[in-house]
């Protein structure tokens, strides 16, 4: 498995400041993720789906005029079909991530990522920071999972899918999870204390900037 050499939460300014003086952290449900509608920013229709599969063809009805159109892969339509549990969501928490193959690479973090917010914390220390957060979600009952997310041809694809997946229309995220069974609807809020000693906060205008060199 790739390294986590390093992570960006990007944002507004008032969650990146709270985010690097507090360590506070909000985890929220799959499901909120499904209906956004940003240009695949965060917004991701397939979020918490359990599986998917490819659809040969299809037949639609107009209720109005009787007509059908016959939809199928020869005419080059791409349609697909997924399924999800609704007591399966989790609550996730997503950050970039940074790896060994980001060594020495002039820009690392694609400029598409400018399009989360304003601001970012970058984290240096990703060890002492999954210790302080894993810590804090076990000490109040949870039991925490973090990986990369993998992407996939959704319109390829067929099979399983899990919490770390997503359309590969959204590897220029190179996303880290952080993935935790939910106890009730709502957003899961932690802080986990300041991250000075860890990290920096940035403007967004600063990413452009940012390398991995190997000492």
């Amino acid at each position: 498995m790739k390294t986590v050499l390093a992570l960006l939460k990007i944002g507004s300014k008032e969650h990146q400041t709270a985010l690097f003086e507090k360590g506070e952290i909000f985890m929220k449900q799959q499901n909120y993720f499904q209906g956004l509608e940003d240009n695949k920013v965060q917004g991701d229709k397939y979020e918490g789906s359990d599986f998917i599969e490819q659809v040969e063809w299809m037949k639609i009805s107009n209720v109005n005029t009787g007509k059908l159109t016959i939809m199928n892969k020869g005419n080059g339509s791409k349609i697909n079909h997924t399924s999800r549990d609704p007591s399966q969501l989790k609550n996730i928490y997503s950050m970039v991530g940074l790896s060994e193959s980001d060594i020495n690479n002039d820009q690392p973090i694609k400029q598409k990522n400018i399009e989360l917010g304003k601001y970012f914390t970058l984290i240096y220390n990703v060890k002492e920071f999954n210790s302080r957060l894993l810590r804090k979600l076990r000490a109040i009952g949870y039991n925490p999972k973090w990986n990369w997310v993998k992407y996939y041809n959704e319109y390829d694809y067929e099979g399983t899918l899990d919490s770390f997946s997503k359309p590969k229309d959204y590897s220029y995220q190179k996303e880290v999870r952080y993935v935790v069974n939910p106890t009730s609807n709502a957003p899961i809020k932690v802080q986990i204390g300041s991250l000075a000693d860890i990290a920096v906060l940035c403007k967004i205008e600063s990413l452009k900037s940012i390398k991995l060199f190997h000492k």
